[in-house]
Parts: structure tokens; sequence; C-alpha cells
């Protein structure tokens, strides 16, 4: 059971990047898809889809220092069963004893239900559904639950996680 609470938290955690429902590409994170993740028409909502298609690849592909890219450096995040990380140096170093423990996603899907603005922040309240497993699972596992974000836009009208909670809406 410790395995499988472990495997949930990394799971939670890695998750902590939900999306969009919008269509997922397996293929590479490149630059051009990135580009067009920058604030275009003032929408924060097309902004956030734009940005969360970018996040889908890099979490389907395991590519950490995508993810990186779209946090602040004083992110918090509070994922299920585990310490709230606090700040990117924290979070780069989890990514690595989560590709150590061959953390892997199979699927996901993510659906905000509100997403509001105030100042230069965006909050964002939605429900998830996903399925990992890593070096210490048998077969993948299946979790869901709700999750509250703050964006923070930047400088050049981009946005970056600044904080995120999750929690199942399950008994582990």
């Amino acid at each position: 059971m410790k395995s499988i609470t472990n495997t949930l938290l990394l799971i939670l955690f890695l998750y902590s990047f939900i999306s969009c429902n919008n269509p997922r590409d397996e293929s590479t994170v490149n630059p051009q898809q990135e580009k067009k993740a920058g604030i275009q028409d003032g929408d924060f909502k097309s902004t956030l889809e734009r940005i969360n298609s970018v996040l889908d690849t890099a979490i389907l592909n395991g590519d950490y220092e995508t993810l990186l890219k779209y946090h602040t450096d004083n992110v918090i995040l509070m994922p299920n069963f585990h310490p709230a990380v606090r700040g990117k140096k924290e979070l780069r170093e989890l990514y690595k004893k989560d590709k150590k423990a061959g953390i892997k996603f199979h699927a996901f899907n993510g659906k905000p239900e509100k997403i509001w603005a105030s100042g230069d922040e965006v909050y964002e309240y939605g429900t998830y559904g996903i399925t990992v497993s890593s070096n210490d699972t048998e077969h993948p596992y299946a979790f869901y639950g709700s999750y509250f974000m703050i964006w923070e836009k930047q400088p050049d009208s981009n946005f970056l996680i600044k904080y995120l909670i999750t929690n199942l809406d399950h008994e582990p």
C-alpha cells in the first residue's frame, strides 16, 4: 500500500499541471508550439488553453524542462499526500525523483469549471482524471479529483503557474 500511496503522491504532484480539454499531440514539444502559448489576443482564457496544450504534451512526454518554464520562481504546489513544494528549485528536485521512479502518464483529462481574473492573476478551479504508472506498479492506476490554481501574468504577457492545490474526490 505504501508503494501505491507514494506513486499516487507523485502522480498527483505531476498532474498539478492540469489542462483544459484540448486535442492532445503526443509528439515532443516544439518551440513553435511554445511560441503560440504566449498571449496574443488579450483573452486570458484562450491564452491558458494554448499554454495547457503545451503542458499536456510535455506531461505525456516526461519533458520536465518545459514544465518548469511555466512556473514562477516562487511557485507553491500542494499535492495530495506530500508536503508543500516551495520554489522552482525544489520542484526540479522532485521531478528528478519522479524521473528516477519511472513515472509515466498514460492518459489524463482536466476540466476547468470556473476561470476568473483579478489584476495580474487568473484563478482556475476544476476537476481532473489521470492514469499513471511507475517502476513500483504492476499496471497503471487511475485517479480523479479537484484542483485550484493561480496563474500570474508576466511582464511579457505570458502566464505562469504561481500556486496549485489538488485533492482526491475519492478514498485512495
